[in-house]
């Protein structure tokens, strides 16, 4: 799902260039869409994976909405002013206030865990698994994949950690690949890899004033 949201952030991006690039709309107006935008599929895109509403979430895709109403110039920066940090405050505040550490137990071959301003803690306990996905936006992720069986010769665990932190538990069976991009963020890996097993599990990850740490 991240995959597929990015991507269509990317054509909607491509899409605004080239109105640009016909006059239809200005440079500086193109950044400005294409960031809001970008706030507004993040929302809509994470409530549809969470299955429920979600206060944070729905936050997101309503500033998103609004600053890209500014930005066409239909709704003045001046109300976009007074609107967004109280909404932002207040938002916050009843996150705190209502969130909590979600605890679980996954058997599915394929994953998707989000925590935006709160936690998500699971252990993932498939005997097929295949692939999943981990996602950190101002708040905290611990996976536990120890038990897993991978399906085939390989597996996938892709982890986003934005202002957050993750933890990432692995088998000390197979073999682990770490691969990623640390952007004033940090990564940790403490696994131990076992390089003869024929079975691999690769470790993608991208950390963005973050931190992750994976271990066994």
């Amino acid at each position: 799902m991240i995959k597929k949201t990015i991507g269509l952030i990317v054509v909607i991006t491509g899409i605004l260039i080239l109105l640009s690039n016909f006059d239809v709309i200005s440079f500086g107006d193109v950044s400005g869409l294409i960031f809001s935008l970008g706030i507004v599929i993040i929302g809509i895109v994470g409530m549809i994976e969470k299955r429920k509403f979600d206060l944070i979430l729905f936050t997101f895709a309503v500033l998103g909405s609004l600053y890209f109403l500014s930005n066409l110039g239909i709704l003045s920066k001046d109300v976009l002013d007074l609107l967004l940090f109280p909404i932002i405050v207040i938002s916050i505040g009843l996150s705190l206030i209502f969130s909590c550490t979600k605890k679980s137990f996954s058997n599915k071959s394929n994953t998707s865990y989000v925590a935006i301003f709160g936690g998500v803690e699971d252990k993932n306990i498939s005997d097929e698994y295949v692939s999943s996905e981990v996602v950190t936006v101002f708040g905290g992720a611990e996976v536990d994949y120890r038990k897993i069986k991978i399906k085939g010769n390989k597996a996938y665990i892709e982890v986003t950690v934005i202002f957050g932190g993750a933890t990432i538990f692995v088998p000390d069976d197979v073999k682990v690949t770490v691969k990623g991009i640390p952007i004033f963020g940090g990564v940790d890996n403490k696994a131990i890899s076992n390089d003869k097993a024929k079975k691999e599990l690769i470790v993608n990850y991208t950390t963005i004033f973050g931190g992750l740490d994976i271990v066994n």
